[in-house]
């Protein structure tokens, strides 16, 4: 039986690395990941992940493919399935998965997003300063008791600075799509299609905080990861992929690794 296929495309600041841990477990799958390397304007984000889906999709069946998005990446991921060029294979997809993602980072309501202000603070520190902005953003992806957690497993607080791939004008207009996109006409679109849409987001995100979540999904297209914070795949990661593989293999014939 041919493999099926996931693309995991990560959020800002940060590296495929990220999935790394959790990639080793899901041996039944195949995989690919996103790159932003040669990412230098918001649209530059759009297209990479646009012509991966498509470039995936020249040997895959769209039913053979699951999308996992996570943070921004989950936010690209949306875009690209309503995108004229492949929502009329969305709805045909195996599936996708927003992992602490949100559909609108910047608003109003701190319960569901961030303020306008803050992030254009951080968008004249990042011209200034990206590599000190980024390592100050990604301190923020973990709760204090995760953090507290690793340093003690690791012994290595350094390890807590993790690799990214953008580049310094990536990181900049990765906060200026964080800025500016709204994707409640896309998300409303892929239901519309009835896309196979799950969600798993941490209860303590401080990132994409829980009211990120849409209030239209059904309870059963979301898991709720208790005392997690924005990186629910790396803390709990035993319990994340308990979940993650449960929705993969639904109603596929794979075998559980």
């Amino acid at each position: 039986m041919t493999k099926q296929h996931v693309y995991w495309i990560h959020g800002y600041g940060t590296s495929s690395e990220v999935w790394k841990d959790v990639v080793s477990e899901l041996t039944e799958f195949n995989h690919s990941f996103a790159s932003f390397q040669t990412c230098y304007t918001v649209e530059d984000f759009r297209k990479a992940v646009q012509e991966d889906i498509q470039g995936i999709l020249e040997s895959t069946k769209p039913a053979d493919l699951h999308i996992i998005g996570w943070s921004m990446g989950g936010m690209l991921g949306i875009e690209a399935l309503a995108h004229d060029d492949l929502n009329g294979l969305a709805r045909e997809l195996g599936s996708m998965i927003l992992v602490a993602s949100s559909l609108q980072f910047v608003t109003a309501n701190r319960e569901q997003g961030w303020p306008r202000r803050v992030v254009e603070r951080m968008c004249k520190k990042m011209a200034e300063e990206p590599e000190a902005t980024v390592k100050a953003f990604q301190a923020s992806l973990l709760t204090d008791e995760e953090r507290a957690q690793l340093i003690d497993a690791q012994e290595d607080g350094h390890r807590l600075t993790m690799p990214h791939d953008y580049t310094d004008a990536g990181l900049v207009s990765g906060l200026q799509y964080l800025l500016d996109t709204d994707l409640h006409e896309d998300w409303m679109k892929l239901m519309q299609q009835r896309v196979n849409l799950y969600w798993i987001h941490g209860t303590q995100d401080d990132v994409c905080p829980v009211g990120a979540v849409p209030s239209n999904l059904p309870a059963e297209q979301v898991t709720y990861v208790s005392n997690a914070g924005h990186m629910p795949f790396h803390v709990q990661r035993g319990l994340f992929l308990t979940t993650l593989r449960r929705r993969l293999c639904d109603g596929n014939n794979i075998t559980n690794g």
